[in-house]
């Protein structure tokens, strides 16, 4: 396996375990990961590793990636600031 993907999985699954008991005051959080200048094989891994949802910056890399990315009910692309 590609190091960058270890380190990817590892990186996911230390931040849910972080986040397991929620934030202080008791509430759910969800693993957002931005996914500026990723790959989509980057991406499936980290959706494989377990975030909750992905998030893109930059319009045209939001437009495209749900192209690139398998259909998964689970997980949400959304824009992640104000496009200029």
């Amino acid at each position: 396996m590609n190091e960058n993907y270890e380190t990817i999985i590892k990186n996911v699954k230390r931040i849910k375990a972080e986040l397991a008991n929620g934030n202080p005051f008791g509430e759910k959080v969800r693993l957002v990961a931005a996914t500026k200048t990723r790959s989509a094989e980057e991406i499936n891994v980290a959706i494989q590793a377990g975030v909750d949802a992905v998030a893109e910056n930059r319009a045209q890399e939001f437009r495209e990636k749900p192209n690139c990315l398998p259909p998964v009910l689970s997980i949400s692309l959304d824009i992640c600031r104000r496009i200029k």
